[in-house]
C-alpha cells in the first residue's frame, strides 16, 4: 500500500510512472530530436532577443529544460516564474546558468539579470 497520492498499480503490480517508464521505451526517440530541432531552429532569434520562454520555480525540471536550452541546444530562453517560488534557490540556479528571470509578484513586475 502505497501513501503516495495518484499512484495506481497493474495487475504486474507496477506503479505507473514504472508503466510510463516502460512506455517510453517504445517511443521513437530519433525522430522526435529532430522534430524538437526543427522547432527550435523555426523559433531562434536573429536579432539576439529571447527564443523561447521557460517556466522556472527553483526545482530540477525547470532548471533542467533551461539548461538544455542554453547550453545544450543554444537558444537564448527567458525564464519566468510566478511567485512564491521555491525559497529563494532559483535565484541560486538561474545565477548559475547565467540567465534572466522575469518574476511576476502581485502588482510589481522585476528584471533580474
Amino acid at each position: 500500500m502505497s501513501t503516495r497520492p495518484r499512484i495506481t498499480f497493474d495487475d504486474r503490480g507496477w506503479c505507473n510512472a514504472c508503466q510510463w517508464m516502460e512506455e517510453k521505451m517504445t517511443f521513437d526517440w530519433s525522430s522526435r530530436k529532430k522534430e524538437l530541432l526543427s522547432i527550435l531552429n523555426k523559433n531562434k532569434s536573429k536579432t539576439g532577443n529571447f527564443d523561447c520562454i521557460v517556466p522556472v520555480s527553483g526545482g530540477k525540471d525547470g532548471s533542467y529544460v533551461a539548461y538544455m536550452l542554453k547550453y545544450v541546444y543554444g537558444m537564448n530562453p527567458l525564464a519566468v516564474t510566478v511567485r512564491p517560488a521555491l525559497s529563494l534557490e532559483i535565484y541560486r540556479i538561474l545565477y548559475i546558468l547565467a540567465m534572466i528571470i522575469y518574476i511576476y509578484h502581485q502588482i510589481q513586475k522585476y528584471l533580474i539579470v
